[in-house]
């Protein structure tokens, strides 16, 4: 037979303390979403392309442009550079900041683009810094002409996984 054990509220308080002090809170903080973003898991069809970005953000949107810029790494350098945590921490700061010198701020319709541009520039066979057209002009052709940045999406899914 189990005894049950009576605790006193004193007793209990110092149990919930030492739990407390010896779970790792970077669990607990990465449980918290962001207000405005979506949850771990949310389907891809249920983000927020247009929500800008900040460090501190945690989030399905968050993960989801860490895909995209491990998919641009993989371009450029043929290797995936960060966990797929869903906190915009350090180094998906310094991800961005590799990628697009002074981006400002970054939303996944922006990061998209950019993947799309460097993916089209790879295709054409041009540089990085030389060839008809630079990427970042891709990149800026493709944010301001929204056919543009279709025809190029539609190629890149065309060819490559569906799932980011």
């Amino acid at each position: 037979m189990k005894k049950i054990v009576r605790l006193t509220e004193s007793e209990l308080t110092s149990i919930i303390k030492r739990v407390i002090k010896e779970t790792d809170k970077e669990i607990i903080s990465k449980n918290t979403v962001t207000k405005g973003l979506n949850p771990i898991g949310t389907q891809k069809s249920g983000l927020n392309l247009n929500i800008f970005l900040n460090k501190g953000m945690n989030g399905a949107e968050v993960k989801k442009l860490q895909e995209i810029l491990n998919r641009i790494d993989i371009i450029d350098t043929g290797k995936k550079s960060l966990a797929l945590s869903g906190v915009f921490d350090d180094s998906t700061e310094n991800s961005l900041n590799r990628i697009f010198k002074d981006i400002g701020k970054i939303n996944l319709y922006k990061a998209y683009a950019a993947l799309f541009a460097k993916y089209y520039q790879k295709k054409a066979r041009w540089s990085k810094d030389t060839g008809p057209e630079k990427w970042t002009k891709i990149y800026q052709d493709m944010l301001n002409d929204p056919k543009w940045y279709s025809g190029i999406r539609n190629q890149y899914f065309a060819t490559n996984q569906p799932d980011i």
